[in-house]
């Protein structure tokens, strides 16, 4: 009897155990951003250069809270959201400033006061994973999952 007790223990333990060992969940959610001139192939986000925008005065509107710009350096994020790679300037851009909820987001990015871009992002959210599948930039389609790092210049 008490082999059969401990048995029947064991079987329901291995039972009660899940098959898959869930350990982490994939944030994979952003896009870096290149601003070029288009007559002249000028890096825009250049510090270094004449009439580049100012990344201290480039304010974003999240979808979440329209109506309220915030600037980059209010942002706290572990990554940076200014950097350079290679010989170009990059603005790495998140979708909201908390877990996203929803699987569509939008930021506008406002480089002045006359010149501003709007970046959606979508989103799975399959598995408590948040991964990002499309991005659009002025509602038009600039990259998919089929296109590698998630890196799109925007012409001016």
């Amino acid at each position: 009897m008490k082999k059969f007790l401990f048995t029947l223990t064991i079987f329901c333990f291995f039972l009660s155990c899940k098959r898959t060992l869930e350990c982490c969940v994939l944030v994979d959610t952003f896009v870096d951003i290149s601003v070029l001139e288009k007559s002249t192939n000028k890096d825009l986000l250049n510090p270094g250069l004449e009439n580049h925008y100012d990344i201290k005065k480039v304010t974003l509107e999240f979808s979440d809270f329209p109506n309220q710009r915030t600037g980059i350096d209010a942002i706290q994020m572990n990554q940076p959201l200014f950097f350079r790679n290679s010989n170009r300037y990059y603005l790495r851009i998140f979708p909201t400033t908390y877990e996203p909820v929803k699987e569509i987001h939008t930021v506008t990015i406002y480089w002045n006061e006359t010149s501003k871009d709007k970046i959606t992002f979508h989103l799975n959210l399959a598995g408590g994973n948040m991964l990002t599948e499309k991005i659009f930039v002025n509602d038009e389609l600039k990259w998919d999952t089929s296109k590698g790092y998630r890196e799109t210049t925007i012409l001016k």
